[in-house]
């Protein structure tokens, strides 16, 4: 009877560790849920020195939904030390599936920041975006 139950126990643990990586590295969340995508600025320069080389970068509302659900998620300080600086971006809102509100801002060198109503902050790195964002 005992060594039933110690099987009882092992089963369970043992399907624990045969999970793929990839579905313990990266769970599902709600705030990848996303229900909608506003896009409220194009192609956004820090300064007007910036305009003409920020101009063309522009998304398309799919491709932000795919890029916020899809993205990496990263700390503080990766996003502050480690990414390289762009002064071009593209900012938006975000609707949620639980019906939550956010704002985002993704940068030309792929790093992305969703400021959630419930104080929530979330940081991205797209690093194979592909174009127009710069490698």
């Amino acid at each position: 009877m005992q060594s039933s139950s110690r099987l009882g126990f092992c089963v369970p643990v043992l399907a624990w560790f045969l999970l793929p990586v990839s579905a313990l590295a990266n769970p599902t969340s709600v705030y990848r849920e996303i229900r909608s995508i506003e896009i409220s600025t194009q192609g956004k320069g820090l300064s007007t020195a910036d305009a003409e080389l920020c101009s063309g970068f522009k998304l398309a509302s799919q491709k932000v939904k795919k890029i916020l659900e899809n993205a990496r998620e990263i700390d503080i300080r990766f996003y502050t030390h480690e990414l390289d600086f762009s002064p071009c971006s593209v900012e938006g809102q975000v609707t949620l599936r639980n019906g939550l509100k956010g704002k985002w801002q993704v940068q030309m060198g792929g790093g992305i920041r969703i400021e959630f109503e419930d104080q929530h902050v979330m940081l991205l790195h797209c690093k194979n975006c592909g174009k127009p964002f710069v490698d």
